[in-house]
């Protein structure tokens, strides 16, 4: 979808536009011929995604840049500074708003350098339908209050594939859901 698509279907907030493609992904719209390993006969096509900044993001100078080459992760900013207590949760503004191609999700992760201060990320499911601002739910796990200010890197996001036109289908029992080698084993049960 482009800038002007995404401000036409109600994406709020619409300040700064751009897109990406993603250089080096191995997810082709192409397909491999007889599994010779050779591209089929479409073109290989990287994907790519838009993202707008809200007004107030591009006022304060807040980026959102394509990761290095290399690296997975797209880095979500903080948009307004925030305090958050030992033991609680805020839902950290980025001025991010992102429209991700059907087929693939934002995955929204935890950047180490705020793990090591204590900082998780709860949530971070953006599907490719939602338009309204990424916003990064971090839980303080440490014993001191976590500060962040306008501009600095909260979380990451990775833009990545997933199954789509899978059928559901309810069965009667566990037992109809067949058997694996691993069946019903959790927690450690692979070994340490």
């Amino acid at each position: 979808m482009s800038a002007v698509e995404q401000s036409q279907s109600g994406a709020s907030h619409v300040g700064a536009e751009a897109s990406f493609s993603a250089v080096g992904s191995a997810v082709h719209s192409g397909f491999v011929d007889g599994g010779s390993g050779h591209a089929g006969a479409r073109a290989e096509q990287e994907p790519s995604f838009s993202f707008s900044l809200a007004p107030e993001a591009v006022a304060s100078g807040i980026q959102f840049k394509a990761p290095r080459h290399g690296d997975a992760g797209f880095d979500l900013p903080v948009l307004e500074a925030a305090v958050i207590p030992p033991g609680e949760f805020r839902a950290i503004r980025t001025g991010v708003h992102l429209a991700i191609p059907t087929g693939y999700v934002g995955l929204v992760r935890d950047r180490s350098s705020v793990a090591l201060r204590g900082g998780a990320c709860t949530a971070g499911v953006i599907d490719a339908s939602y338009r309204g601002e990424v916003k990064v739910v971090i839980h303080n796990l440490s014993k001191t209050e976590l500060s962040f200010q306008t501009g600095d890197r909260i979380a990451q996001i990775l833009i990545m594939p997933h199954l789509q036109g899978l059928s559901l289908q309810q069965v009667e029992s566990v037992e109809g859901l067949g058997l694996s080698e691993r069946g019903a084993g959790g927690f450690g049960s692979t070994g340490r």
